[in-house]
C-alpha cells in the first residue's frame, strides 16, 4: 500500500491510499488527527489521475494499460509460418546442412522426408503462436513474446537433440549442441519478429477506429 499526501488549505490534509487491488480510497484528515472517510473510488479512468510509479509495477492502478486484444488466428499464424520458413531456412541452408554433412555424414539422407519435416514446422509454429506471440501482442510485449518464444524452443530442439544424443550411435554432440542452441535463438527470434509485425498492424488498425469513434 501506498500514500500519497495532497494539501487541501492549511488546515485539511488528503490522503490516497493505492491498495494493490485496484482500488483509491480518499480520506480526509482534519485538524484535530481524524480520518473522516469522505469516498471510496474503484477503477478510476485514467483521465482522473496522472501519478504515476506507485505501485512496483510502475503504474499506479488507474494509470495500468489494459491489454490488448489478441490478434486473430489465422493472420497470426500466416505471420509466425512465413518468419519461421525464412529464418530457419537460412539456417538450414548456410550452417544446419554443412554441420550434419561434416559431422556425421553416414546418417544423413541424399534427399529429405518432406512430410515429417512439413509436419513439424506446422505443429511448432502453431505452438509458438498460442504460447508465444498471441500473448505478445496481448501484452504489448515484444520482449515477452521472445522470452517465451525461446522457453519453447529451447525445449522442443533439446528433445530432438538430446534423444537423438542418447539413442543413435554416431550422433554428433557438436550437432546436438548447435541444435540445442539454435532451438532458443529461432524461437526467440521468430515470436519477436511476429510479435512486432502484428502489434505494429493492430496499432494502425486501432488509429482509425479511435478516430471514427471521436466523431461519432
Amino acid at each position: 500500500m501506498v500514500f500519497f499526501f495532497a494539501p487541501v488549505g492549511w488546515r485539511r490534509v488528503l490522503v490516497l491510499f493505492f491498495a494493490p487491488e485496484r482500488e483509491v480510497e480518499l480520506l480526509l484528515r482534519d485538524a484535530a488527527g481524524e480520518d473522516v472517510r469522505v469516498a471510496m473510488l474503484a477503477n478510476l479512468p485514467a483521465r482522473h489521475s496522472r501519478h504515476r510509479n506507485h505501485t512496483p509495477s510502475g503504474y499506479s492502478p488507474v494509470m495500468t494499460p489494459p491489454d490488448a486484444a489478441p490478434s486473430p488466428w489465422p493472420s497470426s499464424y500466416a505471420v509466425t509460418l512465413a518468419v519461421f520458413v525464412l529464418v530457419d531456412g537460412l539456417w538450414i541452408a548456410l550452417v544446419a546442412t554443412r554441420l550434419y554433412e561434416a559431422e556425421m555424414p553416414q546418417l544423413v539422407r541424399d534427399q529429405p522426408q518432406w512430410v515429417p519435416a512439413v509436419v513439424f514446422y506446422l505443429l511448432f509454429v502453431a505452438a509458438l503462436v498460442h504460447l508465444a506471440v498471441r500473448p505478445g501482442v496481448a501484452r504489448r510485449s515484444v520482449r515477452h513474446g521472445a522470452t517465451q518464444g525461446a522457453v519453447l524452443g529451447l525445449t522442443a530442439y533439446a528433445t530432438y537433440a538430446l534423444t537423438n544424443l542418447a539413442v543413435i550411435d554416431g550422433f554428433a554432440t557438436a550437432a546436438a549442441l548447435a541444435d540445442l542452441a539454435w532451438g532458443g535463438v529461432l524461437g526467440a527470434s521468430v515470436a519477436a519478429l511476429a510479435t512486432a509485425v502484428l502489434s505494429a498492424r493492430a496499432r494502425r488498425q486501432v488509429g482509425p477506429r479511435r478516430h471514427r469513434d471521436a466523431r461519432n
